[in-house]
């Protein structure tokens, strides 16, 4: 839903409007209903990209790189699945909340983060099968898209698998083909995989 201005038309003109380069985390799940760590994943890869971000710059050698470096903003997307995913977890009736239900709770939710983090509509979410299919669907639909040849939007999955704190991000070219992935985004347990995929989030290809 868009009411509130938290839905994915808010989250696209503010990718539009930026001056710089733009990440879009993209977190597609049942939400039945969302919790705190939902909120805690994305708060955590967030800092982990805008961390990678700041040490590339630190590390550019010359005043070029520096400035070739542009600002970097990162946006939040919680898509949520079909019933049928609910279904298949083996939730009946009376432990399923209804698709409108579950919109409204991430709207809840996110309202308290700043304008960073957004809620898909229902009708774009509930086709998509995982966080790829999603990100497929917002590329194909080109809200998105940027007037400037020289600034870039990459879209990265964002997940923590059930059971388990640490964060899954999955790097995607336009093509939608998972470059790397890595399971942990903590700061305290940064490993070399982890700093190899946030550099290739951050890289922009140059």
């Amino acid at each position: 839903s868009d009411s509130g201005g938290r839905g994915l038309a808010h989250a696209a003109e503010r990718a539009r409007s930026f001056d710089g380069d733009v990440v879009v985390l993209v977190s597609h799940g049942s939400f039945n209903p969302v919790h705190k760590d939902h909120l805690k994943m994305m708060v955590d890869a967030r800092a982990a990209v805008q961390e990678a971000h700041r040490s590339a710059a630190c590390s550019a050698h010359t005043h070029d790189e520096r400035e070739a470096r542009r600002d970097l903003l990162v946006l939040g997307v919680f898509g949520i699945t079909g019933t049928r995913w609910l279904q298949a977890k083996g939730l009946g009736p009376r432990q399923r909340f209804a698709d409108d239900a579950r919109v409204k709770m991430l709207e809840l939710a996110v309202a308290e983060q700043g304008d960073w983090l957004f809620v898909a509509d229902s009708a774009l979410s509930t086709h998509a099968h995982s966080a790829a299919s999603m990100i497929k669907a917002l590329q194909a639909g080109n809200a998105f898209a940027r007037e400037s040849g020289c600034a870039h939007t990459r879209f990265v999955g964002a997940a923590h698998p059930d059971g388990n704190r640490t964060v899954v991000l999955r790097v995607y070219t336009q093509r939608n083909v998972a470059l790397c992935t890595h399971t942990d985004a903590s700061a305290s347990r940064r490993t070399p995989s982890t700093s190899n995929v946030l550099k290739t989030i951050t890289a922009w290809g140059r």
